[in-house]
């Protein structure tokens, strides 16, 4: 009865270990492609994108960067995953806290996005 006691506590404690280590490096991922994302300067039309569980990719005709934008008042609380289109543009300027997306309609949102510090 003791060593099946030990045996699921030592799988339980190396499964908490397994998911600490993987944690900490999507988290060092996820910080690398918004340092990458921070220092972009993007000027160019949406070919793609997705949405993931924490990020979004976009792809244009020259680059693909990944960030977390975020839904506030500045873009009329309107979601990035739902308001962007393919062939819309969006214009970053490099360090910039803010994303402009122009839709092909001639509206403009503004969105702010999280920094690696905020992970």
């Amino acid at each position: 009865m003791t060593k099946k006691i030990l045996f699921f506590g030592i799988v339980i404690f190396m499964l908490f270990l397994f998911n600490y280590f993987m944690e900490n490096r999507m988290n060092k991922i996820h910080a690398d492609r918004l340092n990458d994302f921070n220092r972009s300067d993007l000027n160019g039309i949406i070919l793609d994108f997705s949405t993931n569980r924490r990020d979004t990719e976009i792809k244009l005709d020259n680059d693909t960067v990944n960030f977390f934008p975020v839904t506030s008042s500045l873009n009329n609380n309107n979601i990035f995953g739902f308001t962007a289109k393919k062939g819309d543009s969006i214009i970053k300027k490099a360090f910039n806290d803010t994303l402009i997306l122009k839709k092909s309609n001639g509206e403009i949102f503004k969105y702010t996005f999280l920094k690696s510090s905020d992970l």
